[in-house]
C-alpha cells in the first residue's frame, strides 16, 4: 500500500481564513505506478475535476462566484490530493482579487508549482480561453517570467520573478520585427557596444501589452548576419528609455500591441539577459512552450464557442420547431465538435513533448 500518512487525509484541519497556496498538498503519481511495477501505461486520459463555487472578494469587498474546471492529464508529475485542493479553494473565500484574471492567473501559479508541468499550465490556460479572459498572462508569465528564468542572471531572477508573482510587475517580449515572418533566426535590431553600455537602433512589431509594461525583453542582434543562428543577446529595456517610441492599436481578440521603433536607445550591460550571441536557444525554447499554451488557450475558446452554438440552436425558433432539429445544423454542429476535440488533442500531444530534445525533435 502506498503511504499517504504526510497528507492531511483522516485528520482534523483548521480552515484557513487568508489565501495560502502552501495548502496544496501534490502527490506524485509514481508512488502509486511503482507499486505496479511499471513506468509505462497503455493509456491516456485525464483527471477532470469541477468546482461548483470559487468565491473570492472584489475589490469593493463583494463576494464573487465562478465554477471552475480543473483538467490533469494522467501524464503530469504529480496530482493534488483533493482535501488539500478544497481547503486550497476555500481560503480564496476572504481573499480580495483585483479581477477574475487575477484570480486564474493565481490558479495557474500555485497549481503549476504543485504539478510541475507545462500540460497543467495548458490545461488551465485553456480554462483562460473559455472564459475569454482579456489579461498580459501570455506576455507577462509565459513568455517574460519564462525567458528570465530560463536566461537571467541570479540576481535577476531575485529581483523580478518575485514581484511578477506577486503581480507587482509586468513584462512585454518583442521579438517578431516587421519583414522576419516566421523565422525566429531574422533579427535586424542591432545592438551596438559603447562603453559600459548597448545603443540599440532598429524596430520590432506586434509587441503585446508593450504600452503598460514595466520591462521589455528585447532581442538584438549583436553579431553575425541578420539570419545568422549566432549572434543573437536579449535586453531588459526600461519602456521609458530616451529614443523608444510606440505606435499602439487594439488587436482583434482584445488585448493590446505596439509597435516599437528603437532609435539609439542605451541599454547598460546589466540589463544583458543571459549570454552574449546565445539568445537563440532561449528563443527557441521559450517561443515553443507559448505557442502550445496559446493553442490551450485557442482549444478552450473554440469549447465556448461549441457549447454557445448548441444552447442556441436549441433555443432558437423556426417553422414552429427550434432549429437545432435540421439535419444541416446537427452535422455543422458535429463537425464543430470534432474540430474543437481534434485541436484540443493535438494540443495535449504537443504539451507532452515541448520539453523533449532538440528544436528539431519538438518541431
Amino acid at each position: 500500500m502506498v503511504d499517504y500518512s504526510e497528507t492531511g487525509l483522516g485528520k482534523s484541519t483548521i480552515y484557513a481564513s487568508d489565501y495560502d497556496p502552501a495548502l496544496l498538498q501534490p502527490i506524485t503519481r509514481s508512488k502509486a505506478r511503482q507499486q505496479k511495477n511499471s513506468r509505462e501505461f497503455p493509456f491516456f486520459g485525464y483527471d477532470i475535476w469541477t468546482a461548483f463555487e470559487v468565491s473570492w472578494l472584489n475589490t469593493y469587498g463583494l463576494p464573487q462566484v465562478a465554477i471552475g474546471e480543473f483538467t490533469f492529464p494522467c501524464t503530469s508529475r504529480a496530482i493534488i490530493e483533493s482535501k488539500s485542493f478544497k481547503l486550497y479553494l476555500n481560503s480564496f473565500l476572504q481573499t480580495v482579487f483585483q479581477s477574475k484574471g487575477e484570480v486564474t492567473n493565481t490558479l495557474v501559479k500555485d497549481l503549476s508549482s504543485s504539478c510541475g508541468s507545462t500540460v497543467d499550465v495548458a490545461v488551465l490556460l485553456e480554462g483562460l480561453g473559455r472564459g475569454l479572459v482579456v489579461e498580459p498572462y501570455q506576455s507577462t508569465i509565459v513568455l517574460g517570467a519564462e525567458t528570465i528564468a530560463l536566461a537571467g542572471r541570479v540576481d535577476q531572477k531575485k529581483s523580478l520573478l518575485e514581484k511578477i508573482a506577486e503581480g507587482k510587475k509586468l513584462i512585454s517580449f518583442a521579438h517578431t520585427e516587421p519583414r522576419s515572418r516566421f523565422n525566429l533566426q531574422h533579427v535586424e535590431l542591432t545592438a551596438t557596444k559603447d562603453g559600459e553600455s548597448y545603443k540599440l537602433n532598429g524596430e520590432k512589431a506586434v509587441v503585446h501589452n508593450a504600452e503598460t509594461a514595466d520591462l521589455i525583453i528585447v532581442s538584438a542582434r549583436t553579431s553575425g548576419g541578420i539570419r545568422d543562428d549566432d549572434g543573437i543577446t536579449l535586453f531588459l529595456v526600461d519602456p521609458k528609455t530616451e529614443g523608444l517610441e510606440f505606435r499602439s492599436y487594439p488587436t482583434i481578440d482584445g488585448l493590446r500591441a505596439s509597435e516599437l521603433s528603437f532609435d539609439s536607445v542605451v541599454v547598460d550591460s546589466e540589463q544583458v539577459l543571459g549570454g552574449l550571441n546565445t539568445g537563440l536557444n532561449v528563443l527557441e525554447r521559450v517561443i515553443d512552450r507559448a505557442s502550445v499554451l496559446l493553442c490551450a488557450e485557442a482549444a478552450g475558446a473554440m469549447d465556448t464557442a461549441v457549447k454557445l452554438t448548441v444552447d442556441y440552436i436549441k433555443n432558437r425558433e423556426q417553422f414552429g420547431q427550434p432549429i437545432g432539429a435540421f439535419q444541416v445544423l446537427q452535422h455543422r454542429s458535429v463537425e464543430m465538435l470534432g474540430a474543437k476535440d481534434f485541436s484540443r488533442a493535438l494540443t495535449y500531444r504537443a504539451a507532452g513533448l515541448v520539453d523533449e530534445g532538440s528544436s528539431n525533435d519538438r518541431a
